[in-house]
């Protein structure tokens, strides 16, 4: 028997908290994702600003942009997780 949405939605979260609860190192675990988005981020800066220009930044003006545009990132997922948890309780009344 098939399970419904609800059902799935319970199993993934019972293998996820599964699989944390066995983790000794969550900040090693997850450490290639970070570097991976880092390095994504770093790609787009390059790419606005032309390699050129991105060259001629120093290190420290580069991570600047970096860290910057990484935080921008996260404040926009938090910004639409906001907004969906609005319409949410709103489509709930």
């Amino acid at each position: 028997m098939p399970l419904t949405p609800s059902e799935r939605r319970q199993r993934a979260t019972l293998a996820a908290q599964t699989s944390w609860a066995n983790t000794a190192d969550r900040t090693a675990r997850t450490e290639a994702g970070r570097a991976g988005m880092r390095r994504k981020i770093e790609n787009e800066r390059m790419a606005h600003f032309g390699e050129s220009a991105w060259r001629a930044m120093t290190g420290e003006q580069q991570a600047q942009a970096v860290d910057a545009a990484y935080k921008a990132h996260f404040a926009g997922l938090a910004l639409k997780a906001s907004q969906a948890r609005r319409a949410k309780a709103g489509a709930a009344q």
